[in-house]
């Protein structure tokens, strides 16, 4: 874990909710940073947990989506796992699927099908999922 790295995220996350126009950005809007934290039942026990707790609420309306991953070592019960676990979508999975409550059928995404990033930008279909993503989140408020 790197306190620096969650500080660093959540000043660009409140940058990018101060900043100004998105339109005005090179591309239409910043950049998307999708941060990935393994081990999530570990790091709401830790010292980042408020940090990763913000990252979560705060991270998708400001292109920094957040996926959680829960491994063997469950989150202890608290208000602030209460708190996390209102703000996710759970997807259940084993260990080669994820589990689609909706639809009722297992999928196994496999990034490495999506195209190379160019010039910085994230690959078109994951820019797509996660700013669809952030405009539902953004819909709640």
């Amino acid at each position: 874990r790197d306190s620096g790295r969650a500080r660093r995220l959540l000043d660009l996350v409140d940058l990018r909710q101060i900043g100004g126009d998105d339109a005005d950005l090179p591309g239409g809007g910043p950049p998307v940073r999708l941060v990935v934290i393994l081990d999530a039942g570990a790091a709401l026990d830790g010292e980042d947990a408020h940090r990763l707790l913000r990252l979560v609420e705060d991270g998708p309306t400001a292109g920094v989506p957040v996926l959680l991953v829960e491994t063997d070592t469950p989150a202890a019960e608290s208000v602030r796992t209460v708190r996390l676990r209102q703000s996710c979508n759970n997807l259940p999975s084993s260990a080669d699927a994820i589990a689609d409550s909706w639809v009722g059928t297992d999928w196994t995404l496999t990034p490495d099908v999506l195209p190379d990033a160019a010039g910085g930008q994230a690959p078109a279909l994951l820019t797509h999922v996660l700013s669809l993503h952030a405009r539902t989140l953004a819909s709640y408020d």
